[in-house]
């Protein structure tokens, strides 16, 4: 695992540089996506960082792509800034830039990773308290998510929690240990075993991170076509093996976040979860009328909109089954024993492979009868014509035809 994660620090190539990338584009179109708790028209900003070493700043650029290219309307590229070896002050006023644009319906991200202390986060250029960070938080209207990968960022959930704020950063599982990553002398780990950016690498990694990925809304949120920071949060703790121990007792790599937002805060657009992106409610065709025991077969079929493999969940009205994925508009073949008489209703829907599902479909059958005996021609003319021989009836328990 320390390799993977050293290899986090490996410089990222060739990548345009900071003050192209924070030139403000004037001609660039912003869509205000609409808000789905609040109702009101949301623009999201973000500013990103990272010190100490070249690699760091990996974290920055990722943040960069996974917010433009998963959603540009949304996530402009003059609405993101990034800053690398560089001082508080321009960070600052970057910070306070985006301070000036931003109204109560919007959402910023602040991301840093470096050096820090259980006082504030540090650079090559100088020191800045949580105290001076929490003031320059204190100044936004709409809401701000602080993502913080540094010794002692678990000290910031104390220090800078608040309304309409969320905090994620790694920390201690145990309360008596100390947030702090240093040695017992007190002397800092040397770089190559700095892994503290491991974490937001799952949030922002252009394959897997949470920022691209739908499962975050459709297996561990609502469904609703958002990845929320609580939704990647969860899906984040949950999918990756976080070690209780990294270097010693003292630095742990469990995350912790503090939620003041009420509802879900609404970070990416993954997809519209609408009736046309649902699969087609599915067909049904199979026998109606049926005899216990003997297996009958049913033929399903569904089409998804955008030809994504389907599954389809079937209630036999006794047990249920799921079956697939198969490819979209492919027929399948599903074959049920019903053991007891009775009417029954069988039931299907199909979902599709981000968890969009159909209306049920429907289709009712009959099972009147329970055949313990072989059907032969012979066998068939008695049953028919049981009103002749009621003593034959009454022995195999058999209703006379009327």
């Amino acid at each position: 695992m320390v390799f993977t994660i050293v290899g986090l620090f490996i410089g990222v190539g060739v990548v345009p540089s900071i003050a192209d990338i924070n030139e403000i584009n004037q001609n660039s179109k912003i869509i205000p996506i609409t808000n789905v708790e609040s109702g009101g028209d949301v623009e999201r900003w973000a500013i990103a960082m990272g010190f100490a070493f070249d690699g760091i700043m990996k974290d920055a650029y990722c943040l960069r792509d996974i917010l433009h290219n998963n959603t540009p309307e949304i996530w402009p590229l003059d609405h993101i800034k990034l800053y690398s070896h560089d001082s508080w002050d321009n960070i600052i006023e970057g910070l306070r830039w985006i301070e000036s644009q931003e109204d109560s319906n919007d959402i910023t991200i602040w991301q840093s990773a470096g050096h820090g202390n259980p006082e504030g986060l540090a650079s090559e250029n100088g020191f800045i308290s949580y105290a001076d960070l929490d003031i320059e938080f204190d100044k936004f209207d709409g809401f701000l998510l602080i993502m913080i990968c540094a010794c002692g960022s678990c000290n910031a959930h104390t220090k800078l929690a608040g309304e309409n704020r969320i905090i994620i950063t790694g920390r201690s599982p145990i309360d008596s240990l100390s947030c702090a990553c240093q040695r017992n002398d007190k002397s800092h780990y040397p770089a190559s075993s700095s892994l503290w950016t491991y974490f937001i690498m799952h949030f922002v990694h252009p394959s897997y991170g949470a920022w691209g990925n739908e499962i975050c809304d459709s297996v561990y949120g609502n469904n609703d076509g958002w990845v929320s920071a609580e939704e990647a949060f969860t899906y984040v703790e949950d999918s990756f093996e976080w070690p209780d121990e990294i270097w010693n007792n003292w630095c742990y790599a469990h995350l912790y976040m503090t939620d003041g937002v009420p509802g879900n805060l609404n970070i990416t657009f993954i997809q519209e979860n609408n009736q046309s992106e649902t699969p087609s409610t599915p067909s049904i065709e199979g026998p109606l009328y049926g005899e216990t025991g003997k297996t009958y077969s049913y033929n399903i079929r569904s089409i998804d909109p955008e030809d994504d493999d389907v599954s389809y969940i079937i209630d036999w009205g006794d047990t249920q089954e799921e079956l697939g994925p198969n490819p979209s508009g492919e027929t399948v073949t599903a074959n049920h024993i019903w053991s007891e008489q009775g009417i029954y209703t069988i039931q299907v829907k199909a979902k599709d492979i981000h968890n969009f599902e159909s209306d049920w479909a429907t289709l009712e059958v009959s099972m009147p009868k329970t055949k313990p005996y072989a059907d032969t021609p012979f066998l068939r003319f008695l049953e028919n014509h049981l009103h002749l021989f009621p003593l034959l009836r009454l022995l195999i328990n058999l209703p006379a035809k009327i």
